[in-house]
């Protein structure tokens, strides 16, 4: 049962957190918030903390802490893939002529002189591993504005000293029960690691916890503390 149902239906706020939590939300996925006092320090430890939480398959389904771009560029250069192989055929047979054998040292050629002349920050960036401008496509006609790093600000803020952690569950968390004991697990491995050895680089980092899993936690528990407390009462 949804946490939300044992609410009163007519209530205007119910309502809208229902639809919220139906339309935005997934039900398996918890933030973990990451705040450290150096922004190198703060990356540094969201990435051993993804780690740690991959270690538990039985408990974690996918561990998302930055864009999936760098942690795993063979990601995009198949999505590129994608995107060239759907382009139309005019387009697409143009790439053909362009990457011909006997064409690819000339193309190769003009990148080398691109990148010893260009002025261009987002070009001596993007064309050091894009030798072959295959991102130059209609489909990303927009990317020239578009710095490699962008995507991060989803991970962090904008000083880098807050990180942020995307954990799926790999359990069905349908009850608030299956939801507390689910998260007892979590703050179980997130203690050990800040116990580890090299406990000492997690002084002073806060770790913060909220997504629906957190929310039909709090919710249920402090509903049963009341509900509780209000039958033991003396009338």
């Amino acid at each position: 049962m949804d946490i939300l149902d044992l609410l009163p239906p007519d209530e205007t706020t119910v309502q809208g957190l229902k639809l919220y939590q139906h339309h935005f939300t997934n039900a398996r996925e918890l933030i973990v918030t990451l705040r450290a006092p150096e922004a190198e320090q703060a990356e540094r430890l969201a990435g051993e903390l993804a780690v740690r939480l991959r270690q538990h398959p039985n408990l974690v389904e996918e561990v998302t802490w930055q864009p999936p771009w760098m942690e795993t560029p063979e990601q995009l250069g198949e999505l590129l893939g994608w995107l060239w192989f759907n382009q139309p055929e005019e387009f697409f047979g143009t790439l053909i002529n362009r990457l011909a054998p006997d064409r690819l040292k000339p193309v190769l050629d003009q990148t080398k002189e691109m990148l010893a002349t260009s002025m261009s920050p987002m070009d001596l960036a993007r064309r050091s591993f894009d030798p072959f401008d295959l991102l130059t496509m209609r489909a990303l006609s927009n990317f020239s504005g578009i710095s490699m790093d962008q995507g991060q600000q989803m991970f962090a803020s904008s000083d880098g000293k807050v990180q942020l952690l995307y954990v799926r569950s790999a359990l069905d968390l349908t009850s608030y029960r299956s939801c507390e004991s689910w998260l007892k697990s979590i703050h179980a491995a997130v203690a050990e690691l800040q116990a580890s050895p090299s406990k000492a680089d997690w002084k002073g980092i806060v770790i913060g916890y909220t997504g629906r899993p957190v929310f039909v936690e709090e919710i249920a528990t402090s509903m049963q503390h009341d509900m509780s407390h209000s039958v033991l009462e003396p009338q």
